[in-house]
């Protein structure tokens, strides 16, 4: 999952930089529109194809749609947990 998460957020961070969003409730509403496609997709693949063994296809035939929510949720909390993170610190050496 962590791996994902910074994949997911990697991408949103980019579009973030690519639209030049600079307010926050923007920022935040790209991460989860950005969540939405790349869940979505997956979700649409193994929905679409016969249920497997395989870890995500079972997850997406098993809670549905609520995989994206859950996506979104995970990725709009970290992403504003990073933010504040970055507010807490900005300026300030950490390491000298």
């Amino acid at each position: 999952d962590f791996f994902l998460v910074g994949i997911y957020l990697a991408l949103s961070l980019f579009a973030i930089d690519l639209l030049d969003v600079d307010h926050i409730v923007g920022q935040l509403i790209l991460v989860c529109v950005v969540t939405v496609i790349i869940s979505g997709s997956f979700y649409l693949y193994f929905i679409n194809s016969a249920k497997s063994s395989s870890f995500f296809s079972r997850w997406f035939h098993g809670v549905k749609m609520n995989a994206i929510l859950y996506d979104v949720l995970l990725l709009a909390s970290t992403f504003a947990g990073y933010k504040w993170l970055l507010s807490q610190f900005r300026g300030k050496v950490l390491i000298e």
